[in-house]
């Protein structure tokens, strides 16, 4: 259930955006055309393998993870490893790639951390689904310290299937991330007189109307204005008569995305912008995505043709 009263968002913000790219790609190999050379794979009872998959890329060839045997112990896993490279505290870092697994629906990790004792983390650890077709994956990492000694671990457990990777990119980025403040505005009038409010800025109500110049505030109102942000930041427009339904919502183990027309892809970010997983999926208007991440408030980012809208989802786990 909703208030009857209630509308959707008029405005809707990209959690970050991309001003430039500083730095090649930190992978030495990342297309996998010739060999697997720069990467390496551990797992705890020694049985996982690595190797080039021949024409099972998105073009051409992709390196592949599994497992040699099953252990049959609960706690086995593997980890798939990039070659080192340096990250600075306080700097971002955008990596990017594109993988699949037999098994649609896992939930694997990707771990940037220290090469070598304690094998502590330089950046948060990301979480992502994997389907049994190529998804596209990206994720912003914030450099907790500096380490010259770094990589990246893809972490897989036992009787998650076998996985491919392709097209793995690591650079660091000059990004932009826009604060609630600048863009959300809400005043109040508790006095018996109308007041006047001066608006520097253009903004929109609740319903999407422009509101700029001076504001006048019947006694014991309050107007809700969302500030006209630059499309740099992602400033989009959500029609009012929005088809897409997330179902249920709240949620706790899946949610199904509905909607009239096609989906291109789906992504979700949580209230500091960052990704946490995206979808693509092309050609069908209904898609249920698993294996939710813990309880809390996020933002479902559905792409169609022409156009973006974003949907808030409640997880209760």
């Amino acid at each position: 259930m909703k208030d009857q009263h209630s509308v959707k968002s008029p405005i809707a913000v990209e959690p970050y955006k991309i001003l430039g790219v500083k730095t090649s790609n930190f992978f030495t190999n990342s297309i996998f055309e010739g060999s697997t050379s720069g990467w390496s794979t551990w797992a705890n009872y020694n049985n996982s393998k690595i190797e080039m998959a021949k024409g099972e890329g998105i073009p051409g060839n992709a390196m592949k993870a599994s497992f040699t045997t099953a252990s049959g112990k609960t706690d086995g896993y593997m980890i798939v490893i990039s070659n080192s490279f340096k990250v600075e505290q306080g700097k971002n870092y955008r990596i990017r790639f594109s993988a699949k697994c037999s098994i649609p629906g896992v939930s694997i990790n990707l771990i940037p951390r220290k090469n070598g004792d304690p094998y502590n983390n330089v950046a948060d650890t990301k979480s992502f689904l994997l389907w049994n077709t190529y998804q596209n994956y990206e994720f912003l990492l914030d450099a907790t310290l500096t380490e010259p000694n770094s990589r990246i671990d893809f972490e897989i457990h036992e009787g998650q299937g076998d996985i491919w990777f392709d097209n793995l990119e690591l650079v660091e980025v000059d990004v932009e991330k826009p604060n609630p403040d600048d863009y959300i505005r809400f005043e109040y009038n508790d006095i018996k007189n109308d007041r006047s409010i001066s608006l520097p800025d253009g903004y929109v109500d609740v319903k999407g109307k422009s509101v700029s110049g001076n504001l006048i505030l019947n006694p014991f109102t309050s107007v809700l204005l969302f500030k006209k942000l630059q499309t740099s930041i992602g400033l989009q427009q959500i029609p009012s008569d929005s088809e897409i339904r997330l179902m249920p919502n709240p949620a706790s183990n899946q949610v199904t995305v509905k909607s009239k027309e096609d989906i291109l892809s789906i992504s979700m970010y949580d209230l500091n912008g960052q990704m946490i997983n995206s979808y693509n999926n092309p050609g069908t208007s209904e898609f249920t995505l698993h294996n939710l991440p813990k309880s809390g408030l996020y933002l479902v980012q559905v792409k169609q043709a022409g156009k973006m809208e974003y949907q808030k989802l409640v997880i209760r786990n």
